[in-house]
């Protein structure tokens, strides 16, 4: 329990850092650049310049709104027929563009921005820059503090684990060192407390990850849609890293501790 309770914490911080990146993927990739276009510009060219744009390596997508279907969707927002009062559509042509996360910062979003208004048609290119640079710091220094802490937790695990260990052979110091005494070899000795501290450490690791997932799942049903599980092998990695690192720990802690009392004098075992 001890051991499963140290590896829940260090893997809940683990599963809080990947849902971060995951949390910052999705601001970045649903960022979106609006470009309106010159009055008068025809909607095939409208339409071309948007097929270029989503053909560009870091567009995810690039999708055209005549400015017919920009009025009806402001009418039944606003529940205004603006067109009847002023007798004409003032609204341009629009292309909403969403970026790769990969591309989604300032300095390149800046040249981005640049050249598409070098583009004859382009009028106005707009983004909301004060939520692109929150983005960028607060969910870095979010990481930053989240990696810290889980090297802390990690630094936890291995001193709750090694003493958990090093006090269960103090309580069996007699018995590893009568087997000695009646001729038993160290490999002998050490190798049941290896399979058995072993099987304990990856217990507590398939513990730590039950705990995490039933957390995960729980999330999931509460709020649903906040976690996106369209790539599992991070939160594979995360269980098979609380596995190794129980078997890392386990197996150095206790063949070091059988060690000490194999090599311990007799008199100081008391």
């Amino acid at each position: 329990m001890s051991i499963g309770v140290v590896l829940f914490l260090t893997g809940l911080l683990g599963l809080i850092y990947q849902f971060s990146h995951q949390m910052d993927d999705y601001f970045r990739e649903n960022f979106e650049i609006r470009v309106f276009l010159q009055q008068g510009t025809e909607e095939k060219d409208g339409i071309d310049f948007s097929m270029r744009l989503k053909d560009m390596k870091e567009v995810k997508s690039a999708v055209f709104v005549s400015k017919d279907e920009a009025a009806q969707q402001e009418m039944e927002e606003q529940g205004i027929n603006f067109i009847e009062s002023l007798g004409y559509n003032p609204l341009p042509h629009a292309i909403f563009i969403k970026l790769n996360s990969d591309y989604t910062n300032k300095d390149y979003v800046d040249k981005f921005v640049s050249k598409i208004k070098k583009n004859k048609i382009v009028e106005s290119v707009n983004f909301p820059e004060n939520i692109l640079s929150m983005v960028n710091e607060n969910l870095k220094t979010i990481e930053i503090v989240l990696l810290v802490l889980v090297s802390v937790f990690f630094l936890a695990a291995l001193f709750v684990i090694n003493n958990t260990i090093r006090l269960n052979i103090f309580a069996r110091r007699f018995l590893i060192k009568s087997m000695q005494f009646v001729g038993a070899t160290d490999g002998f000795i050490i190798k049941p407390f290896l399979k058995m501290y072993l099987i304990q450490g990856i217990i507590g690791a398939l513990f730590a990850i039950a705990l995490n997932a039933s957390i995960l799942y729980w999330i999931n049903q509460t709020f649903e849609g906040l976690l996106q599980f369209k790539d599992p092998i991070p939160y594979v990695v995360i269980a098979g890293a609380l596995i190794l690192l129980s078997i890392i720990i386990i197996l150095p802690a206790t063949y070091f501790a059988c060690r000490k009392y194999l090599r311990l004098d007799i008199n100081k075992l008391y």
